[in-house]
């Protein structure tokens, strides 16, 4: 689909952001596509996924990652996936 953005983190570290809406590092939202494959998240706050937040209407891979102290406000330490 070509209206699909996506997103592909490799490889990558993120470390310490706080954000005082939804995804401390990454928010997905829309149709769109979410790739992560050997990343590390650390120390992460957010109101709902202190690492990652993904809409209902967005697609998301995780492989071979690791989500560390992640806190939300509301919902999801490490990722959230609102509702539809």
């Amino acid at each position: 689909n070509s209206s699909v953005t996506k997103l592909n983190l490799t490889n990558s570290i993120f470390q310490s952001s706080t954000s005082t809406v939804n995804g401390g590092f990454v928010s997905v939202v829309s149709t769109s596509e979410l790739i992560v494959n050997l990343c590390n998240f650390t120390t992460a706050s957010a109101v709902n996924g202190g690492h990652i937040y993904l809409s209902s209407s967005s697609l998301a891979s995780i492989t071979s990652s690791n989500f560390l102290q992640g806190t939300a406000s509301n919902n999801g330490g490490a990722f959230y996936l609102s509702g539809g």
